[in-house]
């Protein structure tokens, strides 16, 4: 996913749209992130995407099968594909590449993706996928992807 993302960033979704678009010809969300911490294509403090459809957390279900929803006040992780010739992008991996900062039991902040984390680690030689219970904290996260961005 790092390879394969043009951005990556944790931050927080403080707006939501979703206006027609006449290039693309169809709904298109527009979503509009406070950056917490950028590690990749991302020195801004603020990020607006593109994205087909309507994926905000008020969707229809079905709406954009597979695309994840993005809701006002919700923090997340970010790796995301850069912007196509109509300025859209996606999560890579769509729900792969959208981690939401839930806490656990204990109160501590952890990041899962819409399949659990499942095959998280796999690519980076790890001998087994994460499992939710042993899901990393958002700093842990990216501190991963900035050690793979540094060959370390």
């Amino acid at each position: 996913m790092t390879e394969r993302a043009a951005r990556i960033f944790s931050g927080r979704c403080v707006r939501t749209d979703v206006e027609f678009d006449p290039a693309v010809g169809a709904r298109v969300t527009v979503a509009t992130f406070r950056v917490d911490r950028g590690v990749k294509g991302t020195p801004e403090r603020t990020v607006t995407v593109r994205m087909l459809g309507d994926v905000t957390g008020d969707r229809p279900e079905g709406d954009t099968a597979g695309v994840p929803a993005f809701r006002v006040g919700e923090e997340v992780v970010l790796f995301l594909y850069g912007e196509s010739a109509l300025g859209l992008t996606a999560p890579v991996g769509l729900g792969q590449g959208r981690f939401e900062i839930v806490e656990d039991k204990q109160g501590r902040k952890i990041a899962l993706n819409d399949l659990g984390n499942k095959n998280l680690f796999r690519t980076q030689g790890h001998p087994k996928p994460a499992r939710p219970s042993e899901a990393l904290d958002p700093a842990s996260l990216l501190d991963l992807v900035e050690q793979k961005l540094s060959g370390r």
